[in-house]
């Protein structure tokens, strides 16, 4: 259920009450959408498109508003479907919503609520992006649908199971056990701990392994416990594999970086926070 939409006749992105704007009519005699002729709602259907992946039947959702109050509790919106009610969105777009997935989507970063901080970041950076002429509405549509075409092309199975990863950080913890060279003859020591020296020769045998591991990428019981949240909400689900976008995530670390270091020079404090990509 997107805030905003593409308009292919206005040729960019427009919420609800801009739409309705460009098109003559006016929401403030018709909060609920209630007296809406229906010509202008099969138009809605025909220029709408969803911004992420060109979903069309676009339905016109009015603001919701609270009983016997009339305060707004929801905000005016788009929600794309077909006559048999099938759900148009492509699986890999942001708006797709798959009813038996779980609901809790914690991990993911909720663009949608004008309370994350995440949000207004990224706002901010649009606008004076647009405003600087960097970049236009039209650049961001062909950037959406780029990622989802990215998405399509390099989708892999998330074949990762609780066991491997916590597998992982066993062994990457292992190989700090300073200790001799396996020999049998250890094996007659009271009390010879031989899971721990299996880790050991394991660990010494497969060194190469370790050190092709990137180094932002650390195995660590409190690192991987998000990671471990998505296996649980999203096991054996169709994902981006992220390394065909290595080199675009590396830029963009890099970009920020920058941005780090130029804004402690401007302002001579050393920034609180610092975008990071990792993995």
């Amino acid at each position: 259920m997107p805030i905003t939409a593409y308009s292919k006749e206005a040729a960019r992105e427009v919420d609800l009450e801009q739409w309705l704007m460009l098109n003559h009519y006016s929401i403030k005699g018709d909060p609920l959408l209630e007296r809406m002729p229906v010509e202008l709602r099969e138009k809605a259907a025909r220029d709408i498109e969803c911004s992420g992946c060109r979903a069309h039947g676009a339905m016109l959702v009015a603001v919701g508003r609270q009983r016997g109050v009339g305060r707004s509790v929801s905000q005016g919106h788009f929600r794309f479907g077909t006559a048999g009610g099938a759900n148009p969105h492509h699986p890999f777009c942001d708006f797709y919503f798959d009813e038996k997935a779980p609901r809790n989507a914690d991990y993911l970063v909720n663009f949608a609520s004008d309370k994350s901080t995440f949000t207004r970041v990224v706002r901010d950076l649009v606008c004076r992006g647009i405003r600087a002429g960097h970049f236009g509405q039209g650049d961001i549509r062909r950037m959406r649908l780029w990622f989802l075409d990215e998405k399509t092309a390099h989708a892999m199975p998330l074949d990762v199971t609780p066991e491997l990863l916590n597998w992982c950080v066993d062994m990457d913890g292992a190989r700090f056990a300073r200790e001799l060279p396996f020999q049998p003859e250890h094996g007659q020591m009271p009390g010879f701990d031989w899971t721990q020296a299996a880790k050991s020769e394991w660990c010494r045998r497969n060194a190469g392994l370790f050190e092709e591991r990137p180094i932002r990428v650390h195995f660590r019981s409190e690192a991987i416990q998000r990671a471990l949240k998505l296996i649980e909400l999203k096991g054996s689900a169709t994902v981006l594999d992220p390394t065909a976008l290595r080199e675009k995530y590396e830029t963009v670390v890099q970009l920020s970086e920058f941005a780090a270091i130029y804004l402690y020079h401007q302002v001579g404090e050393k920034p609180k926070n610092h975008w990071r990509i990792d993995g």
